[in-house]
Order: C-alpha cells, then sequence, then structure tokens
C-alpha cells in the first residue's frame, strides 16, 4: 500500500512539474565526452513548499524522494545513472554515452542542464579508418576485376587466333597435297602416253 503511494505521488508530481518547467531560473549547458562521468548538482532554491526532490529527463521522470514517507522511486534510463536517497539533489551518470544526451531537470528546484555528449577524437579515427578500409577494398575488387577481364579477353583473342591460324595451315596442306597429287597423275599419263608412242614405234619398225 505504501508503495502505491509513492507511486502515485511520483506521477502527481511530475504533472505539477510541467507548468513548473515554464518557469525554470536557471538554465545550464553541460558538454561531456563519450566515456566520462557527469553529476549534475541540484543546489537551487526552492521555489515551492515542496519538500520532496525529484529529476526529470526530456519530461519523463527518473528518480524521487519523499520526505515524508522516506521513500526513493527508480526510473532509470539507463542503469549507469545514479541517485543517492541520502544525497537527492546529486544525479550521477557513468560512463556517459551518446543516448545520454538530453534535457536534465530537477524539481523543485529551479534547475536543468541540457547535456551535450561529443566523440572522442579515436572514435572519430577510428570510423575514418573503417571508411578508408571499406574504399581500398572497393578499389582492389574493382583493379581485380578489371585485371581477371582484360585477361579472359587476351586468353579469348589469343585461342581465337590460334584457332585460326591452325584452320588456315590445315587448308593450305590439304591443298598442297591435291596439287601434288594432281601433279603425280599428270606425270603417270605422260609416261604412259611416252611408253605408248614407243610401243608403237617399235611395232612399225617391225612391220
Amino acid at each position: 500500500m505504501l508503495c502505491l503511494m509513492v507511486i502515485g505521488f511520483l506521477l502527481s508530481c511530475a504533472d505539477c512539474t510541467k507548468s513548473y518547467e515554464k518557469n525554470i531560473l536557471h538554465q545550464m549547458n553541460r558538454t561531456a565526452f563519450k566515456g566520462e562521468t557527469v553529476v549534475f548538482h541540484c543546489n537551487g532554491t526552492l521555489t515551492s513548499e515542496l519538500k520532496d526532490i525529484g529529476w526529470r529527463k526530456d519530461r519523463n521522470g527518473i528518480f524521487i524522494h519523499s520526505s515524508v514517507t522516506n521513500q526513493s522511486v527508480f526510473n532509470y534510463t539507463s542503469s549507469r545513472m545514479q541517485v543517492n536517497p541520502r544525497n537527492p539533489r546529486e544525479l550521477q551518470i557513468s560512463d556517459v554515452q551518446l543516448s545520454d544526451k538530453g534535457l536534465y531537470l530537477c524539481f523543485p528546484l529551479d534547475m536543468q542542464w541540457i547535456l551535450t555528449i561529443e566523440a572522442l577524437s579515436f572514435d572519430t579515427t577510428e570510423n575514418e579508418i573503417q571508411t578508408s578500409k571499406g574504399r581500398l577494398s572497393y578499389i582492389v575488387f574493382s583493379v581485380i576485376t578489371v585485371c581477371v577481364s582484360v585477361c579472359l579477353f587476351i586468353f579469348c583473342a589469343v585461342c581465337l587466333h590460334r584457332k585460326q591460324e591452325n584452320r588456315g595451315a590445315s587448308d593450305q596442306t590439304h591443298t598442297g597435297n591435291k596439287l601434288a597429287n594432281t601433279d603425280s597423275l599428270h606425270h603417270s599419263e605422260t609416261i604412259t602416253s611416252c611408253v605408248y608412242i614407243m610401243t608403237s614405234s617399235n611395232n612399225v619398225a617391225i612391220d
């Protein structure tokens, strides 16, 4: 029952702070590097009769401590957030990440912070290295593809040229053999004719 009362009180205080946010007196910009520890100190002046201290991030309640019941309710957006119930005016964020950026409000005190997270230089360098590696891989792949294509083209051209040369040599050999056969036949016919003429002459002489 006590927990339900604390939760209801948290919700009611969250609604009350909506009108309070319009009258913020102290707004500060806070910049931190990724991985740092950020501590917000809510040392402002009470602007209402409420004695309970609470914290909000981007209009969402993340912590409230009731001095009446001495109970605290947590609704952290990250396990790296911490508020000590014995000192609820201090919010600590360890190992801040880009997701921790936003508007932090301490109520009912008159203070809020706009937290900005910047990446470290080696993170940027690492991203640039990864991008350069990707570009280099693309260039190497493109060069290899072009070289393989050129080699295949040259190989195919050489094979086609050799095939044409072999075909031409085969045709020349076939033509040479045909001419040789024709000459041999003609020579044989000439010899046969000479033999026939000589035989005929001999027969005439005998008669």
